[in-house]
Parts: C-alpha cells; structure tokens; sequence
C-alpha cells in the first residue's frame, strides 16, 4: 500500500548488498602466500610475512565468529521452539509457572550469593529480585485467569496452523543471515573508510553513514520480525473466523 517505502526499503537493502560485496571481502579475507625476497629486502619479507602472520590470525577470528553466530543461532531456534512447546502443552498454567519460576531463580540468586560472595552486591541484587518478583506476583495474580485464556486461545491457533512454525523458523534463520552479513560489512566499510581507501575525512560524514548503517539494520530487522508477526496474526485471524471443521485455504 505505502509503494514509496517499499521501493525505499528495497534501495536500501540493494546499497548494503553493494557494500557487502564491494567491502566485504576486505573483512575476511584469507592471508595470501607471501613471496621471498632477495637477500637486501629480508627486512621487508619480514615485515610482510608479520603482516602476512596478522591477516591470517583476522581471518581465522573472523571465521570463529561466523561459526559462534550460526551456533548461537541453532541454539536460539531450538530454546524457542522448547518455549513454544511448552506454552503449548501448558498454556492454562504457564503464566503461573513462569511467575513461581521467576522467585524460585531470584532466591536462588541470593541464595548463592550468600553462600559464595556474603560481602558482595550479589546477595543484595538477589534479594531486590526475590522482592520485585514477589511482588509483580501478587500484584497480577487476579488477573492470570484471563491472560492464560488468551494464551490457550492462542496456542489453540498455533496448533491448528503448525505451517506457522516453519515461517517463524525460516525467517529466524534469515534474521541471523542477515546479521552475519551486515557484520562484515560493515566491518569492511569502516576498514575502508579509517584505512583511507574511502575518502571521508569529515568527522559528521562518518557519523552519518555509521548513523545510516544502524538505521538500515533496525529496519531491516523489524521488516522480518513484523513479517512473521503479521503471518501468524492473519492465520490466526482466519483460524478464528473460519467455521469449524473447514481447512485452511492457505
């Protein structure tokens, strides 16, 4: 409806794709085999091969971190799933359970606390949680009768359109693709800018482009979270309004 941010978002999602094959590369790439030298440039080879040395060292960190990323991503998609499970397998209780859960990890946070640090913030810190979550407890309890209707109401949904956990998955996978690009990226334009391949000497300039980066992520991000958030909200919708025992046209 709106085609004048469509073609915006999609603009923008065209120059950081540009930025990320232009500058990239200049993030991650490998060392190269260094070439000796005659006998009056042994200086040189050595500070080529130290730099050579360097490079590499980057390059297996870099990697490192691309394998830290996709893990802790499979890690995230297999908590949430668990999550999802058990909201569905308990939806009319785990407000409740959430709730005693949250004292239970506060008192056990001061607990430890005073077992291994008396003298520290940390049993202080636990009690302060202990006495919030207490509290919020007392305070919402009347009102857990009508959240976990909503919530079974919900799960009741969920598990009538089971395709929805496969969008939900597939545009996490894509969230933390995206993310690992734009990190290097991004690494690679900044490389570029402060190393003086690209010509930005002026302080604000700097600060608008670092400013524009950020920006292009947060709404690239929340396009692919307010996706997912507007699939499950019209399946659920037809899920609701559609007579029972019809099958869903989509």
């Amino acid at each position: 409806r709106d085609a004048f941010s469509g073609a915006l978002f999609i603009a923008q999602m065209v120059v950081m794709v540009a930025v990320g094959v232009i500058y990239g590369p200049e993030a991650i790439k490998a060392a190269e085999d260094g070439k000796d030298g005659d006998a009056d440039a042994a200086l040189d080879v050595a500070n080529q091969d130290s730099n050579m040395d360097g490079r590499h060292s980057l390059h297996e960190t870099y990697i490192n971190i691309i394998i830290v990323a996709c893990l802790c991503g499979v890690l995230s998609a297999f908590v949430s799933s668990l999550a999802l499970i058990a909201a569905a397998s308990f939806a009319r209780r785990i407000v409740q359970i959430a709730l005693i859960f949250s004292i239970a990890m506060a008192f056990a946070w001061g607990t430890v606390g005073v077992g291994l640090a008396p003298k520290s913030f940390v049993p202080f810190a636990g009690a302060i949680a202990l006495v919030l979550s207490v509290g919020y407890a007392l305070v919402v309890w009347d009102r857990i009768p009508f959240a976990s209707a909503n919530l079974n109401t919900a799960m009741n949904g969920i598990r009538a359109e089971p395709s929805l956990m496969a969008v939900a998955l597939v545009f996490q996978g894509l969230a933390m693709g995206w993310s690992i690009y734009y990190t290097f990226a991004v690494i690679g334009l900044y490389d570029a800018i402060e190393g003086g391949d690209v010509n930005v000497h002026n302080k604000t300039a700097k600060i608008f482009i670092y400013t524009t980066l950020a920006m292009a992520y947060y709404w690239t991000y929340q396009v692919l979270t307010h996706t997912v958030q507007a699939t499950v909200a019209g399946a659920v919708g037809a899920w609701w309004l559609r007579p029972e025992g019809q099958t869903c046209k989509f």
